[in-house]
């Protein structure tokens, strides 16, 4: 996986603030390389954020690289899904969720903020 806000280099708060002022919409995912579950979700994830929300900006995120930002975000498990709109949190999910359950969560928000 890669990361892609800023390689394998730690990001700090203020990378990531950055990123959430300058994207109206940003989905994290957290994951470890040794999470088998992290592994199997990550390609679905991408590709339903791609297809099925692709004003939002999908930014995958080592949570062993980026210790501090996800301690600051209490992601206490990976796989973590955090969802930001204009700053402000709006999903979050530590372990394992459904494709379902998940699609549900994002697009009625989604829906106001891009569709509208």
């Amino acid at each position: 996986m890669e990361n892609k806000a800023s390689g394998k280099a730690p990001m700090s708060m203020q990378d990531f603030q950055n990123l959430l002022a300058e994207n109206r919409g940003v989905l994290f995912y957290f994951y470890s390389e040794s999470c088998g579950v992290c592994q199997v979700l990550f390609p679905k994830i991408s590709a339903l954020m791609e297809s099925e929300f692709p004003q939002m900006e999908f930014i995958p995120l080592s949570a062993d690289d980026q210790r501090e930002v996800a301690y600051q975000l209490r992601m206490a498990s990976v796989p973590g899904i955090i969802g930001f709109l204009e700053g402000k949190e709006f999903f979050r999910s530590n372990g394992l969720i459904s494709l379902a359950e998940f699609h549900h969560r994002i697009s009625r928000p989604y829906s106001f903020f891009f569709e509208n």
